[in-house]
């Protein structure tokens, strides 16, 4: 049960605060929705809910004042624990009386789908978002304050909305190991004071991280951001002041293959400088919100020049064509595949590592593919990816 480590750490925050009263607060249980939960509970408490699909009055378009301290987690987790938001602005708004206040909102392990924002980050407001996916939406955690606010957002997946993640004016916000596929825009600069973006994996978008000028203090670190339509993009209208700043926010990452051509369109191309590659980063996929990549991608410390990790990568696994799993493609992953395929040999794992032509089933036209690659100069095994 993954309560227990939140458990853990409630009690210490309680312990430390000198708080001896705070509560689980159980959605659906003791409390009919998550809004009569939020309302009822004090600093320091917990709103649990139960895994299941919840949508409608109570579930959507939620208001939370941070003026105190809660966790709203689910019990199960974001796989068991979805939000679909049918009207209004989205799941929940988090707002203040004033600024600077010592309250804040932790939101951990929700999956929320439809509509407007499912997060949205008023005035004044705090809010840490983690382990969260959001799914179909107009935009995932947004910033709609102009008067700073500070929002934190880690290990959360962003898939198919308008815009992923906004940071807009005078706002501290931090984003961590997060991973957005197929949204529209990915992230979204406007004029955060110190909005800061590391070790996200930013995967097949229409445009990956949106710059409207560099006066501020946003930066993107350790990054991979692949296979979008644009990689990286400033607004025209706001004339660079000083190119090198740039290169001192924009470290460390790894921009490639997008399909307009155009990596860094309107800013300076920093392929080669503050440590920005552009490499194939080889992700075993490029369709889900996989975190594996093959043993000689760049991503890892010991394949790029700066000798550290880039994007969020759980670890080694497939290598498409690799059928053998030797750590590399050669003659050998042909006569395994010869043999899986006409003598009942043993079957590749993971078996997607023998889809070499990137559809199912393994046929004759893997075996074709791979041996143009091998010795013809044939294209890269997309393996579906």
């Amino acid at each position: 049960m993954r309560l227990t480590y939140l458990t853990c750490w409630l009690t210490v925050v309680v312990l430390s605060s000198g708080v001896c009263q705070a509560r689980m607060l159980d959605v659906p249980g003791s409390f009919a929705t998550i809004q009569l939960a939020l309302d009822s509970g004090q600093s320091n408490d917990t709103v649990v809910v139960d895994s299941g699909r919840y949508s409608g009055p109570g579930f959507e378009n939620l208001l939370y004042d941070t003026d105190k301290m809660m966790w709203l987690i689910s019990k199960w987790g974001q796989e068991k624990t979805r939000i679909n938001v049918k009207t209004g602005l989205g799941f929940i708004a988090c707002k203040n009386s004033w600024e600077h206040t010592r309250g804040c909102l932790v939101i951990d392990g929700f999956t929320i789908y439809g509509f407007d924002a499912g997060v949205a980050i008023g005035d004044g407001a705090c809010a840490l978002v983690i382990r969260c996916t959001f799914l179909s939406c107009a935009s995932g955690v947004r910033d709609v304050s102009y008067g700073g606010n500070n929002c934190y957002i880690d290990s959360c997946n962003f898939f198919r909305c308008d815009l992923g993640v906004e940071f807009n004016d005078n706002s501290w916000m931090g984003l961590w190991r997060s991973d957005f596929r197929d949204n529209g825009t990915a992230i979204w600069f406007s004029a955060a004071q110190y909005g800061y973006v590391t070790s996200c994996n930013i995967v097949g978008n229409g445009l990956g991280i949106y710059f409207r000028h560099f006066d501020f203090n946003d930066s993107v670190t350790k990054c991979v951001i692949y296979n979008n339509y644009i990689g990286a993009y400033r607004e025209q209208t706001w004339p660079i002041s000083d190119t090198a700043r740039v290169a001192q926010l924009v470290v460390g990452n790894d921009v490639f293959g997008s399909s307009s051509g155009q990596d860094y369109l309107h800013m300076p191309d920093l392929t080669g400088r503050s440590c920005n590659i552009s490499v194939d980063p080889y992700l075993c996929d490029t369709t889900l919100a996989s975190h594996t990549v093959a043993s000689i991608s760049p991503l890892l410390p010991q394949n790029n020049y700066c000798h550290f990790s880039i994007g969020d990568v759980s670890g080694v696994a497939c290598y498409c064509g690799d059928v053998d799993v030797s750590g590399n493609v050669d003659i050998s992953d042909i006569v395994v595949l010869v043999s899986y395929m006409y003598t009942g040999g043993s079957p590749p794992v993971p078996l997607e590592a023998g889809e070499i032509d990137g559809s199912t089933p393994i046929d004759i036209s893997d075996l074709t593919y791979l041996v143009a690659y091998l010795y013809l100069s044939g294209p890269r095994p997309p393996c579906g990816g």
